[in-house]
């Protein structure tokens, strides 16, 4: 990597220390890891102000996670659709798709709020 990427990947890594929590990712009956740290999407709703008031619009994002740490044992694990994504409090978001950050070593992994 250059050095606009090393320092890219140095704030991405400080962005997962800071904003990072811990999930399990699970792939049905095949796999699950526990403790899994993500930068989880913001918050599902955000408030706009407008002349006649102020209005709540919907927002979601992508959950951010090192491809070094999406692991099972020593299997790397390419996120797929159908897999899930849940936190302790027992929220659970099924995953739709997933990009690779090649140059950033993370996946940005698209979710839909699970039933």
């Amino acid at each position: 990597m250059g050095f606009v990427a090393d320092d890219f990947a140095d704030v991405l890594s400080d962005l997962h220390e800071a904003a990072g929590r811990e999930f399990t990712y699970s792939r049905g009956d095949e796999f699950s890891i526990s403790g899994l740290t993500m930068v989880p999407p913001p918050a599902p709703a955000m408030a706009i102000e407008e002349s006649d008031g102020v209005r709540l619009e919907s927002v979601s994002g992508p959950f951010l996670c090192l491809q070094a740490d999406l692991v099972n044992g020593s299997n790397e694990v390419t996120p797929a659709r159908g897999d899930t994504i849940a936190d302790a409090d027992g929220r659970r978001w099924d995953v739709l798709q997933a990009e690779e950050l090649a140059e950033t070593g993370q996946w940005r992994i698209w979710t839909e709020k699970a039933g």
